[in-house]
């Protein structure tokens, strides 16, 4: 990941046997919640209120040990908690974006991309992705760049040996509930990954991998912020490996 005073970026280079499968329609919010992620999927859960830094207490309420403390339901419910699902769409060639607000999910809003934008990495055809094959990607390929009226852009791209994909993303941070006061230089918040595997028909489930910090508590951990990573933001760029975390 990586971020400016207007934007979050996000990129992966994701190894999959079959790639950019998922035929799951987003008919709904919900669907989205409960069965499009299964068609293959990165996730991204993160908090964007500078002030609780991290780790940070707050889950879905079935999760919650204070789901009946008043002050407890304001954080789970804020906001500034949101999840971010970003998938490629193969029957209509398209990249869609589904945010949800709160532990609780109780505000969740789907948004779909421009067509033509999956292409075997090598080629020049969408123009947001070029670059992201080399190891001295830099993230120019959308930073300055005008993002999409709906506060978005992102693309995915097959690799050049089928055996899996490249994505990039950029979200506007008042679609992250922090336009007010975005995260800048120096900041510790919370945060997961997730990335999600299907079968060739892009419909049945076959496997992920998170990344947070306990994976011993049982429950979904993207529903339990306690269990999130920490997301450092450094002041500055081209950092070496070991600054992640």
């Amino acid at each position: 990941m990586m971020y400016d005073a207007e934007r979050l970026y996000i990129a992966a280079r994701v190894g999959d046997p079959q790639p950019l499968r998922n035929s799951i329609f987003p008919e709904s919010e919900q669907a989205v919640s409960d069965v499009c992620w299964k068609g293959g999927s990165v996730q991204v859960w993160l908090s964007t209120d500078r002030h609780w830094g991290w780790p940070v207490e707050a889950c879905f309420p079935t999760y919650s040990p204070r789901r009946n403390d008043p002050e407890q339901q304001v954080r789970d419910s804020s906001e500034k908690l949101v999840g971010l699902i970003m998938w490629y769409y193969r029957p209509d060639q398209r990249s869609y974006l589904h945010l949800a607000y709160g532990m609780d999910r109780h505000r969740q809003t789907i948004f779909s991309g421009r067509t033509g934008l999956k292409s075997r990495a090598g080629s020049n055809q969408s123009g947001i992705l070029d670059g992201l094959e080399d190891p001295s990607y830099d993230d120019s390929s959308l930073r300055g760049r005008s993002v999409h009226s709906q506060g978005w852009e992102g693309a995915f791209r097959e690799t050049s040996d089928g055996r899996g994909y490249v994505m990039e993303y950029a979200v506007d941070w008042d679609l992250l509930s922090a336009a007010d006061d975005p995260p800048r230089g120096g900041d510790e918040l919370a945060g997961i990954w997730m990335v999600h595997w299907s079968d060739a028909t892009g419909r049945i489930w076959k496997g992920h991998i998170i990344e947070g910090r306990s994976p011993s508590i049982p429950g979904h951990p993207h529903l339990q912020a306690r269990t999130w990573g920490r997301a450092i933001y450094h002041q500055t760029g081209n950092l070496p490996p070991s600054a992640g975390e």
